[in-house]
């Protein structure tokens, strides 16, 4: 998803391979090698290719490096996190999401750049679509969630406040309720496949018995994450996740679609992509008070106060269908893809900085 974004979309416009594992034979035949937060290459050795090629290195990052504890990746993303702090030494320019991103990268490198994310409007999966009025009359809102089992803690946050919303006779009459976004093939990560290894070699037992006990696990345990988030809604229609070359299409399965964000450092430093994806789709957003502080155009959206804002928004269908419409259209004219996200990659492209060989 992130690397979707932050690499595979803006280079996509520039000369460029993409590989999801670097060599030093790969290496050696580039001017400029760019990856997302980590790569498969430790930062001594990626730092020793640097000085013998002569090769860019570019980091891109769009997260905090403090991951909270109740982050369902957080011992994967804690121990990147350390990996991803040399990196950003080594690297000759790290491109950040946010300000509040930068900021954290900058005592590490002083090379840094902010670059937005958005969404190229009108390319690709990224078509505008407007349904007409009298469609959108003759058929319920859809309210929901759209995203991956990191939003967990956020639209938990949220459960208490969807009780008395679910509970409503209005509401049950004119709306439905989905989820979009659940897994349908969970798989075993590298780590957890490293980990099988040394536990099959600890007790001497058949690594694919090893492998195959801790898939099974790891499906009850995502299995019971994500039944407490389609809990938060009820009982859901249910979208299952799609690949980022037509995840798009999941948005255009909801009109109003929430967005809580717990207070947290990963929730300060975020970008705000789901609002600009949900411009895609005519999906007016409902959106948690942390939104206030990771972007600035506020006054065109809703804030918290969930009940209210959907009482509002059913007993007044043509207004919601306005604001759906008027919002989208106001964010894809507030961006400028090229500009924005490809022509300042571009700028950079080449630049080196000198690297004290003392660093290690």
């Amino acid at each position: 998803g992130s690397s979707f974004h932050r690499l595979k979309l803006p280079l996509s416009k520039l000369e460029t391979t993409f590989t999801n594992e670097l060599t030093e034979e790969l290496f050696s035949r580039y001017d400029s090698v760019w990856f997302h937060y980590t790569t498969n290459i430790h930062p001594t050795q990626l730092s020793l290719w640097r000085l013998k090629y002569g090769t860019q290195i570019v980091m891109d990052i769009d997260d905090t490096w403090n991951i909270p504890l109740n982050h369902p990746s957080y011992k994967a993303v804690s121990e990147n996190a350390k990996k991803s702090k040399l990196f950003a030494i080594i690297a000759d320019w790290v491109v950040c999401s946010t300000p509040e991103v930068e900021k954290m990268v900058k005592s590490y490198n002083e090379n840094t750049i902010v670059v937005p994310n958005r969404i190229p409007y009108g390319e690709g999966q990224f078509h505008v679509v407007n349904e007409s009025l009298e469609s959108f009359m003759n058929r319920k809102i859809r309210i929901g969630f759209c995203g991956s089992l990191s939003h967990i803690e956020d639209w938990l946050s949220i459960q208490g406040k969807m009780k008395r919303i679910l509970q409503d006779m209005e509401v049950k009459a004119k709306c439905e309720f989905v989820v979009c976004g659940y897994p349908t093939n969970i798989v075993l990560t590298a780590k957890m496949k490293e980990q099988a290894k040394v536990y099959a070699r600890q007790k001497g037992l058949p690594l694919d018995k090893v492998e195959e006990t801790m898939l099974k696990q790891h499906i009850k345990n995502n299995k019971g994450m994500w039944d407490k988030i389609v809990g938060v809604l009820g009982k859901p229609k249910i979208f299952n996740n799609r690949p980022p070359e037509n995840y798009i299409d999941l948005y255009r399965e909801i009109d109003i679609l929430l967005c809580p964000l717990v207070n947290n450092d990963l929730n300060h430093k975020k970008s705000g992509l789901k609002i600009w994806e949900a411009a895609c789709t005519n999906t007016l957003c409902i959106l948690g008070n942390m939104y206030k502080d990771i972007e600035e155009q506020s006054t065109v959206y809703l804030f918290e106060d969930w009940y209210n804002n959907i009482r509002f928004l059913i007993k007044n269908k043509e207004e919601l269908y306005r604001m759906k419409m008027q919002t989208s259209e106001y964010l894809r004219s507030m961006s400028d893809y090229d500009k924005q996200c490809v022509y300042p990659r571009q700028e950079i492209l080449g630049k080196k900085r000198d690297i004290d060989l003392n660093i290690w």
